[in-house]
């Protein structure tokens, strides 16, 4: 178990990058609508920001997020159509994502010093999806 000093610096870690993440996102996507969903205390639990992407005239989100034990990223679900579902399950799964999930079409766990990394190559690979 944590003790004050343990978790003091690790919400302060948390707030450090999901900060200098923001402003990195909205330097390397500035045609993209960012998504900055930071209630409050960026360390708190399912805090998530990355970029709103369109196919056929639908939106993906592609985020980053943690909860209290885990950063990850991947595409978020939502409502799409059967064959665009089908399309978005392949090509994460084709990239190694673990199985979707009641909200996560795919998602893969990473760590706070490779995270803004891991995203930006991930949300590119998107793009190029989204482009096809």
């Amino acid at each position: 178990m944590m003790n004050q000093l343990e978790l003091l610096k690790q919400k302060t870690k948390i707030e450090v990058y999901w900060k200098q993440w923001i402003m990195q996102l909205q330097q390397d996507y500035p045609k993209h609508e960012i998504i900055d969903q930071i209630k409050g205390d960026p360390s708190e639990a399912y805090t998530a920001i990355g970029v709103t992407l369109t196919k056929n005239n639908l939106k993906l989100e592609v985020l980053i997020e943690h909860d209290t034990d885990t950063i990850y990223y991947g595409i978020r679900k939502i409502e799409c159509s059967e064959t665009l579902l089908l399309k978005i399950s392949d090509f994460i799964k084709s990239l190694g994502f673990i199985n979707k999930t009641a909200l996560w079409f795919g998602f893969k766990d990473t760590s706070y010093e490779n995270g803004y990394n891991d995203l930006k190559a991930f949300i590119d690979k998107v793009i190029k999806f989204t482009e096809l």
